[in-house]
């Protein structure tokens, strides 16, 4: 299977598919640990994430070995990145699994308010709440997540614990996997 969040920049995404990830037999690939490494090189992210699009070369590797995967990146900012799952997807025999990640925008900027980010030539994302709070704001308006709620799994709402709203994603999911884990 392949498990594929979106919503906008800081909602939470990758907190709930790291959630996932500890509960069922998932290979976790992370855009932002991609991005990450491409900058700690000294490499473009854009020309490698983008144009090379090594996230879904990666889900591409691990399902041709038979994985199950969790591709961690916005797959509402850009019409290719669901088309490219959609397209793993059938060339692998796996099933995609759309999951909606929101919260309220007061939540979210309280919460970024608050939070002490990592700089940049230390490897952080984003350099400061501000930055964080326009990625927030820009890609809450810029892309339209309702388009995609036909394809959706699930919606998680990431003010929300986690745990009985991801329950029954799980129980989902393991069916979609086979076999039972802890």
């Amino acid at each position: 299977i392949i498990v594929a969040p979106y919503g906008p920049s800081c909602v939470g995404k990758s907190t709930v598919m790291r959630y996932l990830a500890e509960k069922l037999p998932l290979v976790h690939i992370q855009n932002d640990a991609i991005r990450l490494f491409l900058r700690g090189n000294g490499m473009d992210e854009n020309e490698y994430l983008y144009k090379h699009n090594l996230l879904s070369r990666a889900g591409e590797e691990f399902l041709r070995n038979g994985y199950s995967v969790i591709l961690d990146a916005n797959f509402a900012s850009d019409n290719n990145h669901v088309q490219n799952a959609e397209k793993l997807a059938d060339e692998h025999d796996a099933k995609l699994f759309l999951i909606r990640v929101t919260a309220s925008q007061s939540y979210i900027l309280k919460k970024l308010k608050n939070t002490k980010f990592l700089p940049l030539d230390k490897g952080g994302l984003l350099p400061d709440a501000n930055t964080a709070i326009e990625h927030f704001l820009r890609s809450s308006k810029q892309f339209n997540y309702d388009n995609l709620m036909s394809k959706t799994l699930s919606v998680v709402d990431s003010s929300e614990p986690l745990g009985s709203q991801l329950d029954p994603i799980i129980t989902a999911l393991r069916e979609a996997i086979g076999g039972t884990y802890n």
